[in-house]
């Protein structure tokens, strides 16, 4: 589950998705863009400048609309941008990932 925009990178992150067979619930945010990222490596170092776009906007009202696809994962996955964008979401899912023991990544 994510956020993307209502423009040309949130079809193709959805298309790529499909075709690899990633199941996904992406709320489509009309206001901004699909958010993207820039990563500067040197050596062993990294650098991220995000520019999150409709990730800003996700509500947590979709989370629970689609509840069911937390409740059927084996694994659950967050990037830290969960926690400014939207923190309510993020705790639902630590919350459900603790109480059943699942394993959690990000």
């Amino acid at each position: 589950m994510g956020s993307i925009g209502d423009d040309d990178n949130g079809r193709l992150l959805v298309e790529i998705m499909d075709k690899y067979k990633v199941k996904t619930e992406y709320y489509v945010n009309k206001q901004e863009p699909t958010g993207s990222c820039v990563v500067l490596l040197k050596d062993n170092k990294r650098c991220l400048l995000p520019l999150l776009g409709a990730a800003t906007g996700f509500p947590t009202e979709h989370i629970k609309a689609h509840w069911n696809i937390v409740e059927e994962a084996k694994l659950l996955y967050s990037t830290a941008y969960f926690v400014s964008t939207n923190y309510e979401a993020l705790q639902l899912v630590i919350n459900h990932a603790f109480e059943t023991k699942k394993s959690t990544l990000g």
